[in-house]
């Protein structure tokens, strides 16, 4: 299982945030006005990150 994220800066100051994928994200799509400082927000990245399940151990002994 996987989850896609889009991270999202600003083109004038160093704000950056993340949030999950939406249907008709791309590279360099402007995203809106920067909260801080008003410049354009745009999409830098889209990554998935892989999570991994959790594996039950089973401990054979010998007796």
């Amino acid at each position: 299982m996987y989850d896609v994220s889009t991270t999202i800066q600003c083109d004038r100051c160093n704000y950056e945030t993340t949030r999950k994928f939406e249907r008709g994200d791309y590279i360099f799509k402007e995203v809106g006005s920067c909260p801080k400082c008003k410049g354009n927000l745009f999409i830098s990245s889209i990554y998935r990150e892989v999570k991994e399940k959790k594996r039950k151990s089973f401990f054979a002994s010998s007796i």
